[in-house]
């Protein structure tokens, strides 16, 4: 399959873990652990049943557990932000993201910086739909208090986002192999967002290990976990395959379009601005055609 397929299942996947959020009560800090157990439990027999075979390039652990780390903190956010502000204003500011993986792979990747400097149509597209995505910004911050909260709450995890989008396009890179990248990311990934989630939990909060396997928790658990172990397959695949990590983000942002619509179906009741959250989407579909993708 192309990235583009992997991307969208990357992101039916994401609408539903927001949309689930978005009607739980469970919470996120002890969610996390489970986000990082199922996939553990489901790759772990795998890795070794199939001999699936370890990259030999140091970078790849490198950017691996670099993302592992910053992901207990950013999925922590993700998982709490649809509870506190509904799926839908989380959805519509995530793709900010996507400006931000751009800039930072037209930074890292000179060949791909200088082919974009050097084409005067695709320059003007790229400051055009930074211009609408930054009117679509200022839009919901006057118009929508539920938006500017919900910016500031989810801040931090848009940039770090768009730092762990591109660790894991590096990581991917320089696996070797496809599958064998796609599952030893996936799996050491699962192994240390538990084990450092347990941690902080239990200094900052005194959380017990029983209070993770409630009746509440466990039921939402397993199911949050099995969902982040496909995003992350899907999300691995398409970052193996695609050549920049924003295209794979795009298409991952096309959640809000799938959060509205299952919003209307069911009935739930979302009255913040969508205008300016729209505005930033269509500026980041206006920077992929704007550099061919």
């Amino acid at each position: 399959m192309s990235w583009a397929v992997f991307a969208f299942l990357m992101a039916i996947t994401g609408a539903i873990i927001s949309l689930t959020m978005q009607k739980t009560k469970a919470s996120g800090e002890l969610l996390v652990f489970w986000r990082g157990l199922i996939p553990a439990i489901a790759i772990t027999p795998i890795i070794f049943l199939y001999d699936v075979a370890f990259p030999s390039h140091w970078l790849f652990y490198a950017a691996t557990v670099t993302t592992s780390m910053l992901v207990v903190y950013t999925d922590r956010i993700k998982l709490t932000a649809p509870q506190k502000y509904g799926a839908g204003p989380y959805s519509r500011l995530i793709p900010i993201t996507i400006w931000l993986a751009f800039i930072g792979w037209v930074i890292v990747d000179s060949e791909y910086r200088h082919s974009i400097l050097n084409n005067p149509t695709e320059l003007v597209f790229v400051i055009s739909a930074l211009s609408l995505g930054f009117w679509g910004t200022l839009r919901l911050k006057r118009n929508c208090s539920i938006s500017t909260q919900a910016f500031i709450f989810i801040a931090p995890t848009i940039l770090l986002s768009a730092v762990t989008a591109i660790l894991n396009k590096t990581a991917m890179d320089s696996s070797g192999a496809f599958w064998s990248g796609v599952l030893i990311y996936a799996w050491i990934q699962s192994l240390i967002i538990p084990s450092v989630r347990i941690l902080i939990n239990y200094y900052k909060n005194g959380t017990t290990i029983k209070e993770y396997f409630a009746k509440d928790i466990l039921a939402v658990g397993v199911w949050i976990g099995f969902l982040f172990l496909l995003l992350v397959i899907f999300k691995n695949s398409a970052m193996s395959l695609v050549e920049n990590p924003a295209y794979v983000l795009l298409i991952g942002f096309t959640q809000p379009f799938i959060i509205v619509l299952t919003n209307v179906i069911t009935g739930h009741n979302d009255s913040t601005d969508k205008l300016g959250g729209f505005a930033i989407i269509c500026s980041v579909l206006l920077i992929i055609v704007g550099t061919r993708i």
